[in-house]
C-alpha cells in the first residue's frame, strides 16, 4: 500500500510542479531568448548545487550510522528532487534511501530534520555577516532575527530530549501543529545522534556551498534578463533574505513568501516591480522544472525496480500470461525472454513456472 501511494506522490507531484507551480510557456520562452551560453552556465550551477546537496544528504545518512553507500545516498536525494518543489515532497528521499541495504525510512528521516536546522542557522548568520557588510537599513533583519531564534530552538530539541517534549506538548495543543513533530522515540534518538559538533559543523559547510551557488544562479537570470543586472552581493543577500523569510515563516514549501520577497528584494535594487515579479516566477518556474525533470530522470534511471514493484507488475501481468501460454509457440518463443526479466525484477514479473503446462495436441483434436 506504501509503494502505490508514494509512486501516486511521485505522479501527481510531477504533474502539479509542471502545470501549476511551474509556467511552462513562461519558461520555454525564456530559455528560448537566453543565449546558448547562459543557458549552459544556469545548467552547470544547477547542477552543480544539485550534486553539493546529495552529497550532504549522504553525510547526514552517513554520519547517522545507517548501512548505506555513498552512491546510493546521491541518487536517492536527486531521485528525490523530483518531489520537493512540493509541500511534503522532501519525504521521498528517505523513501528511497530505504530502497539501500537495511535502512528504513523513518531511520533516514532524521537527516531532513537536521538538514533544516543547519539552514536555519547558515541563511540568517550569512543575512548577519551582510546586514554588516552591505550596511542594509535596521529593519531588514527583522525576519532573519526570528529564523536565528527558530534555528537555536530546534538545535536545543535536537540536543535534549527535555525541550523536545516541552516544543511537543506545546505544538499538541492545536490540531494545525499537532503533527509537525514525529512521535517515535527512535527518531528523536537519531537526531540526537546527528547532533555532533562535527556533523553540524560539516552541513553548516555544505549549506553555505548550496546558498552561494544558488544566489549565483539567481545572478546570471536576473543579468541575463535585465539592463541593470545585480552584484554578487546583492543577489546573496536577495537569496538568503528571501530563503530566510520561508523558514520564519511557516508556509508549507514557502509559496508566496519567496516570491513576494524576492520580487520586493528586485524592487529596491532598481529593478521594477512589473520585471522583478517576473523575475520571481522565472526563478519559481526554472528552478521546479529542473528539479522535476532532472529528478525523474534519475528516479526512472535508478529506481526502475522500484516504480515495478509499485506498479505490481507481477499479479497483473500472471493472468495474461497464463492465458497467452495456451495458445501453442508462445511459451516456446517468450519463455526465455520472461525468466530474463524475472531474472531481473524477481518481484515484479511472473516466471514460465507459475503457468499452467501446455498439453500437446492429439489426434483427436
Amino acid at each position: 500500500m506504501l509503494r502505490r501511494v508514494s509512486l501516486i506522490l511521485v505522479a501527481f507531484a510531477t504533474l502539479a510542479v509542471l502545470i501549476v507551480l511551474a509556467d511552462i510557456e513562461l519558461l520555454f520562452q525564456v530559455l528560448n531568448a537566453l543565449p546558448v551560453s547562459t543557458l549552459a552556465l544556469l545548467l552547470g550551477i544547477f547542477l552543480a548545487g544539485s550534486v553539493l546537496k546529495s552529497f550532504r544528504w549522504a553525510f547526514y545518512l552517513r554520519s547517522a550510522q545507517l548501512d548505506i553507500r555513498w552512491r546510493d545516498g546521491l541518487t536517492s536525494f536527486l531521485a528525490g528532487m523530483t518531489t520537493s518543489p512540493l509541500p511534503g515532497g522532501s519525504w521521498l528521499a528517505p523513501r528511497l534511501a530505504q530502497e539501500h541495504g537495511h535502512v528504513r525510512m523513518r531511520q533516514a528521516a532524521p537527516a531532513l530534520f537536521v538538514s533544516f536546522i543547519a539552514d536555519a542557522l547558515t541563511l540568517p548568520l550569512t543575512v548577519l555577516a551582510l546586514f554588516v557588510i552591505l550596511d542594509q537599513p535596521s529593519y531588514s533583519f527583522a525576519i532573519p532575527a526570528i529564523g536565528i531564534a527558530l534555528g537555536l530552538v530546534m538545535l536545543a530539541m535536537g540536543r535534549s530530549t527535555r525541550v523536545w517534549n516541552l516544543v511537543a506538548r506545546l505544538l499538541d495543543r492545536t490540531r494545525f501543529t499537532r503533527g509537525w513533530l514525529p512521535k517515535e522515540r527512535d527518531i528523536q534518538r537519531r537526531v540526537q545522534a546527528l547532533m555532533r559538533p562535527r556533523v553540524l559543523l560539516g552541513g553548516i559547510a555544505f549549506s553555505l556551498g548550496a546558498t552561494l551557488l544558488s544566489a549565483a544562479f539567481m545572478m546570471t537570470l536576473v543579468v541575463a534578463l535585465t539592463f541593470r543586472g545585480i552584484t554578487p552581493g546583492e543577489a546573496l543577500w536577495v537569496h538568503t533574505v528571501s530563503e530566510t523569510a520561508s523558514i520564519a515563516i511557516p508556509i508549507p514549501g514557502g509559496f508566496g513568501v519567496t516570491d513576494s520577497s524576492i520580487a520586493g528584494l528586485l524592487n529596491q535594487y532598481g529593478i521594477g516591480l512589473q520585471r522583478a515579479t517576473f523575475l520571481a516566477l522565472v526563478l519559481r518556474s526554472s528552478e521546479a522544472g529542473f528539479r522535476v525533470f532532472f529528478g525523474s530522470l534519475v528516479l526512472f534511471v535508478r529506481y526502475d525496480r522500484f516504480l515495478l514493484n509499485v506498479l505490481d507488475l507481477r499479479g497483473r501481468t500472471r493472468g495474461a500470461y497464463k492465458h497467452a501460454c495456451k495458445v501453442p509457440g508462445v511459451r516456446q518463443a517468450f519463455g526465455p525472454v520472461v525468466n530474463a526479466l524475472r531474472t531481473r525484477f524477481p518481484r515484479s514479473i511472473a516466471t514460465v513456472s507459475d503457468s499452467p503446462p501446455i498439453e500437446k495436441p492429439t489426434l483427436s483434436d
